[in-house]
């Protein structure tokens, strides 16, 4: 499988593998309620058409939806990079 690929990504990704005889069976996205880009970009219909099973990580936004960033105290800031928001 891959890991956070966009539409235009996977299909030429899928097709270049698939063309060497290794089918790309999964995509792993960030999909919760506030990261839901994978719906909007189209990357989900991508998908089903080409028989690759989406898997959504980080449904609690990386804790954000949890409340443990509530107050923003200097102790609990946001994540900075690749984890922020």
């Amino acid at each position: 499988g891959v890991s956070n690929y966009g539409p235009r990504q996977l299909e030429k990704i899928s097709n270049f593998m698939r063309d060497r005889g290794i089918p790309i069976a999964s995509c792993q996205v960030q999909l919760s309620l506030l990261a839901q880009e994978p719906l909007r970009s189209g990357l989900l219909d991508v998908c089903q058409g080409m028989g690759i099973q989406p898997i959504g990580y980080s449904p609690l936004t990386l804790g954000f939806l949890t409340g443990k960033y509530t107050g923003l105290k200097p102790a609990n800031p946001l994540p900075k990079g690749p984890r922020g928001f």
